[in-house]
């Protein structure tokens, strides 16, 4: 009996351990509050661009923005900023006064869901058209997040890497 308690007591305190690291949520901002916050802390910006009927930008959010291994890469390398293509809400950028539509149309996106990366200088580097398994997407966010985008193709990358996931 007393071993049972002991192995419930483990149970219990390993599944605690596990629920605390499950329930990690990415901190998402306001386009004007996230230019703030990276500058900051000299980080690198990622943008979600969606729209409220996207179903891909849902699954996005529901599937690869909720993965523990992409919660944990992006906390530790990116702000995160959250902007709708849609929406009226204005921001200032670049010294004037944009809506979030406009500046979806400044950055190029044409479709959603779409992931825009800024350097931690303001510059622009990438936009990222699509939806991607966490798998594919943690590939992109290296790329990018640990700079091997200076030195090499995103082909040379994938090579250098073992390649894309198979699903």
């Amino acid at each position: 009996m007393r071993m049972l308690a002991i192995l419930f007591t483990a149970v219990i305190f390993t599944g605690l351990t596990f629920n605390i690291q499950d329930t990690k949520e990415l901190k998402w901002y306001s386009f004007s509050e996230g230019l703030k916050v990276a500058k900051a802390e000299n980080k690198k910006i990622l943008i979600d661009v969606y729209t409220d009927w996207c179903e891909w930008c849902k699954k996005m959010d529901d599937e690869v923005y909720a993965n523990s291994k992409v919660i944990n890469y992006l906390s530790s390398k990116f702000v995160l900023i959250k902007l709708n293509a849609e929406s009226e809400t204005k921001h200032k950028f670049e010294g004037q006064e944009y809506s979030e539509i406009e500046i979806a149309s400044i950055f190029g996106v044409e479709g959603f869901p779409t992931t825009i990366f800024i350097r931690e200088d303001m510059q622009p580097i990438t936009a990222v058209p699509g939806y991607f398994p966490a798998d594919i997407f943690m590939k992109i966010l290296t790329f990018i997040g640990d700079d091997y985008y200076l030195k090499m193709s995103f082909d040379e990358y994938l090579e250098k890497t073992g390649g894309l996931p198979k699903n």
